[in-house]
């Protein structure tokens, strides 16, 4: 008798990435968005669709975690899900009419 080898191979999930026992989304927002607060909805890979209210700047490179929304560990729990903002929508253009409202608040930011 000869033994059975099995060769396992993970698919890439099109919304997700692992990193052993959590998950990564990736996901970019607009620039209003990244400045002014925003509501992020994401849909884990188990269970209803998770709301997530964030308030303050969010930059590039910024991750948010979720506890216990990741794959199933050895042993009983579930990792993380991690969203990371990846990138920040900048416009193509500002109107002219906006450029002083915009300036004005921008320097209020320092």
């Amino acid at each position: 008798p000869s033994d059975i080898v099995f060769v396992m191979e993970e698919k890439p999930h099109p919304r997700f990435k692992r990193d052993g026992d959590d998950i990564v989304h990736e996901t970019t927002l607009s620039l209003k968005d990244a400045l002014c607060g925003c509501t992020l909805q994401v849909m884990p890979l188990t269970g209803p669709m998770l709301t997530i209210r964030k308030d303050e700047v969010l930059k590039p490179g910024t991750t948010i975690t979720v506890a216990n929304q990741g794959m199933p560990k050895k042993g009983g729990g579930r990792g993380n899900l991690r969203i990371v903002i990846k990138n920040v929508q900048f416009p193509s253009s500002v109107p002219d009419s906006a450029k002083t409202g915009l300036s004005n608040a921008l320097d209020a930011c320092r």
